[in-house]
């Protein structure tokens, strides 16, 4: 273990050095793009033209305004070749080429251009994989995140570039992106975190440090492969993939361009410690069994949107559920009744509000920034309450927080914790899971949470933050919060050169949902960052048959209704004349009623400088974190 141990301290001392490089890479590539970029190319739309069918092994539309022409590099050697040059000098991520294999397209296959698949590993274990063109590169690289707690390997399209199994965004399917993304440096996940019980480091990598160093390692890869770094580098990442994002604005401003922050669990340790484990046990009796059933979130779905689906949308979603005030009254069975298929008894509207209400101490305190939001109800089975005959510690939420609990979020493993209905979520809690000053738990480690994002403002930097109104998995309350935060922190003016937040109605976790939910985010940062275009409006379609979760929809499928979404906070309503399935008959307003988005909360405010940055000892053995700051100075 020896040289594990020292390539892990090699990689530690060299962090500094290496983010000034990379500062200078950047610099420089910028200086490059901007005299070199030639005219946007005309492409096709017709995802968003109500009534057409697209599919996901289609090369599907770029906004024709959209991406100028960086030219074709090809490779400097084959990929074979790959796994011959050395990488293990890297500073700070060093690396070793596992393998290097040509993939080309073939019948009956999803491929659509030859690229090289290169699998590597980033000193200590941070696998990952790299799909790099041999014949269409045009020099910009593309690194995505992964959800949940990762351990695995896989490049795909992320959500941000076109959901619902429909590919949406030319550069991802024909060739002109490498791509690359890792396991966040740890194998397995699911229901047991076994990963972190004994080794810190790996908390460390999972925490803020993988993304960084895979960054780091792609780029040099990218520039021996094709002969110089890539012009412009991206990041697109959903939940933890959002985290992921956001960790990279805040601590490694250097890195990206320009970055997509999907639905982010960037509030870790509070979510996984307190937002899902209590969701898990509200709707729960003391013998485990559901008190809302499946049937009955179908039956609360179905009533809450009849009540409060925004009528200026004429689409059956909500555009906004803090705007939902539900007559109960009308949802609850009458007393007596004998038929309660179509109701809720009072023990489940109960369940619901706590759901709704989101994690909360005895003293009423919250313990998140709130719950599940309407119009989520139909997502809830398997996730946040147990799916048919099923008991609760099978759901989504049970899984996460009894991981977090007992493996991930302290650095000693707490492995004989149990998570039921008599768990106590308190401040003393809290307290021991994600208060900041605690030095025992990770909140300082794996929290992406600070809003001083000035050093990637001042980079040049972009970022799209983005989520579902629907949100099952991660309220969406705290995507407003945190751009309230930012605001706070830099003021409107400042940030409004750089963030954009969007909020989608009907969406789900990721994608998928029943409100238009296939959008293209990629093309209009790719824009802001290269050509300077602000982003304003984006165009969502909803594609029959895609329901689901994202990347479940069917081949194909036909575009029913397209939908307009401003920067939050605007909203969207009927122009009053045009046909109510096209995105042209709907204009943007801000509304007259605006909430105060500095959500109160056991944790407020988002503060800045919390950050431990963790490094090897002296004797190469014991590892040890000190309170740095965003960039760790």
């Amino acid at each position: 273990m020896a040289w594990l141990l020292t390539l892990i301290r090699r990689r530690f001392v060299a962090l500094t050095a290496t983010a000034a490089a990379v500062a200078a890479l950047a610099l420089a590539v910028a200086a490059l793009s901007t005299a070199g970029a030639a005219p946007a190319r005309a492409a096709s739309r017709s995802y968003l033209t109500v009534g057409a069918t697209v599919s996901r092994r289609t090369a599907a539309p770029v906004d024709a305004k959209a991406l100028a022409s960086l030219g074709t590099l090809l490779p400097e050697y084959s990929c074979s070749d790959l796994t011959s040059q050395d990488f293990s000098q890297i500073p700070g991520a060093p690396t070793t080429i596992l393998s290097a294999t040509l993939v080309t397209p073939t019948s009956g296959s999803t491929v659509s251009y030859p690229y090289c698949q290169v699998d590597g590993i980033v000193a200590p274990q941070v696998q990952f994989q790299l799909q790099l063109p041999t014949t269409s590169y045009a020099q910009r690289y593309l690194q995505e995140g992964c959800g949940g707690y990762c351990g695995s390997v896989g490049v795909s399209q992320p959500a941000a570039s076109g959901q619902n199994g429909v590919d949406e965004c030319v550069p991802l399917n024909n060739g002109e992106f490498a791509l690359g993304q890792d396991d966040e440096g740890h194998i397995g996940g699911g229901n047991t975190e076994a990963w972190a019980v004994d080794d810190p480091m790996l908390k460390v990598d999972f925490g803020y440090l993988s993304e960084h160093v895979f960054a780091v390692a792609a780029k040099a890869i990218i520039a021996s492969f094709y002969g110089q770094a890539p012009r412009y580098s991206y990041y697109d990442g959903c939940s933890d993939g959002g985290r992921e994002a956001l960790m990279e604005a805040q601590r490694f401003p250097h890195d990206f361009n320009g970055i997509i922050a999907g639905a982010p669990a960037f509030n870790q340790a509070a979510l996984n410690a307190m937002e899902e484990p209590y969701e898990s046990t509200a709707d729960e009796t003391s013998s485990g069994q559901p008190i809302l059933t499946a049937a009955k979130a179908a039956v609360l779905h179905t009533d809450i949107i009849q009540q409060c689906a925004d009528p200026g949308l004429k689409d059956g979603t909500i555009q906004d559920p803090r705007d939902c005030q539900p007559d109960w009254a009308t949802i609850q069975c009458a007393a007596g009744a004998t038929d309660t298929s179509n109701c809720l008894t009072a023990d489940q509207v109960a369940a619901a509000k706590r759901l709704y209400a989101g994690a909360v101490a005895p003293d009423g305190e919250h313990l998140y920034t709130g719950g599940e939001p309407y119009g989520a109800e139909g997502a809830w089975p398997g996730i946040v309450i147990p799916a048919a005959g099923a008991t609760e510690d099978t759901t989504f939420f049970h899984s996460i927080g009894i991981g977090y609990l007992r493996w991930v979020g302290l650095w000693r493993a707490n492995l004989s914790l149990n998570l039921d209905t008599s768990f106590p979520f308190s401040q003393q809690t809290f307290d021991q899971y994600v208060a900041k000053n605690n030095p025992a738990n990770l909140a300082s480690v794996v929290d992406a949470t600070d809003p001083n994002l000035t050093a990637f403002y001042r980079a040049g930097g972009k970022l799209i933050q983005w989520q579902g109104w629907a949100d099952q998995f991660i309220p969406p309350y705290g995507s407003v919060a945190y751009r309230q935060a930012v605001i706070d922190t830099m003021g409107a003016a400042t940030v409004g050169k750089f963030y954009r937040l969007y909020m989608f109605p009907g969406v789900y976790h990721c994608g998928g949902g029943y409100g238009p939910n296939v959008f293209d985010l990629l093309t209009p940062l790719i824009n802001w960052v290269e050509q300077g275009q602000a982003p304003s409006r984006v165009v969502a379609a909803l594609v029959s048959g895609g329901t689901g979760a994202a990347g479940t929809g069917p081949a194909t499928g036909t575009v029913e209704l397209t939908r307009p979404v401003y920067p939050y906070p605007e909203e969207v309503r009927y122009s009053g004349s045009g046909s109510t399935t096209e995105a042209s008959s709907f204009t943007g307003f801000f509304p007259a009623k605006r909430f105060n988005d500095d959500i109160q909360w056991a944790g407020f405010p988002f503060t800045s400088g919390y950050e431990e940055w963790c490094d090897l000892d002296g004797s190469g053995k014991n590892l040890v974190c000190a309170r740095k700051g965003e960039q760790g100075s």
